[in-house]
């Protein structure tokens, strides 16, 4: 299997372009009525202090009850470095949970 380089992702980094992926469905409310909804999304960057341009993928959670969002937190799911800048980005549905990016 080949190796993945991961980076820490700068926060700071000049974002050129973000997607969504489709919505993933939350699932039932705990006890507390408390529902965690997962956004996913994939940004291309460019990081000065690496000096490269960088492909991330998030995970914003998101945990609401009723029509009040309690609390969020973003998980960085991976970074890759790239030798091109992110000129567009594209995510399709193929079927069967699978997607395209």
């Amino acid at each position: 299997m080949e190796s993945i380089s991961v980076h820490k992702h700068d926060l700071r980094a000049q974002g050129q372009r973000v997607r969504l992926f489709p919505t993933i469905a939350p699932g039932p409310p705990d006890l507390d009525a408390r529902i965690l909804s997962h956004k996913l999304l994939a940004l291309g960057t460019f990081s000065e202090e690496v000096e490269s341009n960088l492909f991330s993928f998030f995970d914003l959670k998101v945990t609401t009850r009723g029509s009040s969002v309690v609390a969020t937190q973003l998980d960085l799911l991976g970074t890759w470095e790239h030798a091109g800048a992110v000129t567009d980005i594209s995510i399709t549905e193929r079927g069967a949970g699978e997607l395209l990016l």
